[in-house]
């Protein structure tokens, strides 16, 4: 079993061997040592893993008075994990974790929670070696139910354990729209007295000079791939400013070592909503140490800068917590909400993830129509020759799907008519397909994975379904 053996956090047994490393984590006295500790409990950690440049492209030169830059990405190692809990050790704590994912490590390890936030960077400079820069992304939170997740986990059960700090009680909450798109970061720094951008996506940073063009230095051909997309949008806003307003800018974030955090929506890449334009919203700015800053706070800031942010609410009494709940719940237009939590002071007591019941189902459409039809078709597969896959087999599995959204209201009385609209669904795609030219019908099929947001709109709007004004 788990052990905290004098550290602060319950350790697993894997991790007893970082027991000097946590203790001194919690002895650290300055942003510094904590941040030294923090480090050290990462390249020691049997779950994380650490790399260089993305693709193993080597180390890059940034000229006259910085020199060659050294970076390490940590990552969380799920392979390893996977291991591990087959093992004698680990297999005491398979069914807590729900299998081996990101969730999974989380929900199990509580150093893990504290030290390794989603998407950490570090970088160093050969002709400034004792400067370094830091990079963090948020720390892991969870939703309230199941529902609130995208992939299997058994995290909403421990909701509490993913507060910053258990000793703090919430006595007020921010709401913040969830964006419809993919988590990044943007931050500017000084090194040696240099001025560098950075930003990325939750698993990727880049860096780059602020007078140089990071379109040239990491060009943003694929609008699958994030990070690069990201990077050339912060530097749309940074060229944007008066110079004097980058100088205020880059003051205070520099000073205080934020990260601000944002939600790129990408027109290539919807999730369940349309999105008919790349755009960037912010959504909070985290401190050194990653914890996030209070949201007014925060926002004031955004307003400050002209920097695109997403609806926020803030300072929100807790007693009015059901009823905001229950307004994200049952909204059609957004994918739900990301509750701040905090103190009347203003400190971070923990975040929590609320989607609204119309992107679950809409979601479990997608993922089961995907799997069944355009994932196969894409493969080029007969879907007349597989009983897992085709037109049959998605109406079997979404019939049967629907009716376990149990953490979604009213499904014991309406799962019948959610599985009858997403049959639905499938139906009018399959229709559309049909009447296709052959040659057309791969670039429909990929429009499917791509657009799926508007595809779904559409359908919603010609059926007079919920969602068709989206």
């Amino acid at each position: 079993m788990a052990e905290n053996g004098g550290s602060p956090w319950v350790l697993l047994p894997c991790e007893s061997k970082l027991l000097d490393l946590a203790q001194a984590l919690a002895e650290a006295d300055s942003c510094r040592s904590s941040d030294l500790a923090v480090l050290s409990i990462l390249r020691a950690h049997p779950f994380v893993e650490v790399k260089g440049r993305p693709g193993g492209s080597p180390p890059r030169d940034f000229g006259d008075g910085l020199g060659i830059c050294s970076e390490e990405h940590f990552r969380l190692n799920i392979r390893t994990f996977n291991q591990w809990l087959k093992s004698k050790d680990g297999k005491v704590f398979a069914k807590q974790a729900g299998g081996p994912s990101d969730d999974g490590i989380y929900t199990i390890s509580a150093l893990l929670r504290r030290c390794m936030p989603r998407g950490f960077s570090r970088f160093t400079f050969e002709a400034f070696p004792e400067e370094e820069v830091l990079v963090r992304g948020f720390r892991k939170f969870t939703g309230l139910n199941a529902d609130d997740e995208d992939e299997e986990s058994g995290a909403t059960e421990h909701t509490e354990n993913f507060y910053f700090d258990p000793n703090l009680v919430p006595e007020r909450f921010a709401v913040t729209t969830k964006s419809n798109g993919e988590n990044g970061k943007f931050s500017v720094r000084s090194v040696g007295g240099h001025q560098l951008l950075f930003a990325g996506s939750k698993n990727t940073c880049i860096a780059w000079r602020s007078e140089q063009d990071v379109t040239v230095i990491q060009p943003s051909s694929d609008p699958t791939i994030p990070g690069p997309l990201i990077a050339a949008a912060v530097q749309t806003y940074w060229r944007g400013w008066e110079v004097d307003t980058r100088d205020r800018f880059a003051a205070v974030v520099d000073r205080e070592c934020w990260t601000l955090m944002l939600e790129h929506n990408c027109a290539h890449h919807e999730h369940v909503f349309p999105i008919d334009r790349d755009y960037v919203e912010f959504v909070a700015i985290l401190d050194r140490s990653g914890l996030p800053l209070p949201q007014k706070q925060a926002f004031d800031l955004f307003d400050e800068f002209l920097l695109p942010r997403v609806r926020c609410d803030a300072n929100v009494p807790m007693h009015v917590f059901p009823e905001r709940l229950h307004a994200e719940r049952t909204a059609v237009d957004r994918e739900g909400a990301v509750l701040y939590l905090e103190t009347d002071s203003g400190q971070p007591v923990g975040l929590v993830k609320v989607k609204s019941s119309f992107y679950v189902k809409a979601r479990r459409t997608r993922q089961t129509f995907w799997g069944a039809v355009v994932d196969p078709l894409l493969k080029g597969q007969d879907l007349s020759g597989d009983k897992n896959v085709g037109w049959t087999a998605a109406d079997r599995r979404l019939r049967a799907g629907m009716k376990t959204l149990h953490h979604v209201d009213g499904c014991e009385e309406h799962g019948q008519e959610w599985a009858d609209v997403a049959v639905g669904f499938v139906h009018w795609w399959h229709a559309r397909y049909d009447a296709l030219r052959p040659n057309e019908r791969k670039e429909f099929a990929k429009a499917a994975k791509s657009k799926f947001g508007s595809l779904y709109r559409d359908y919603c709007k010609e059926n007079g379904l919920p969602g068709g004004e989206n």
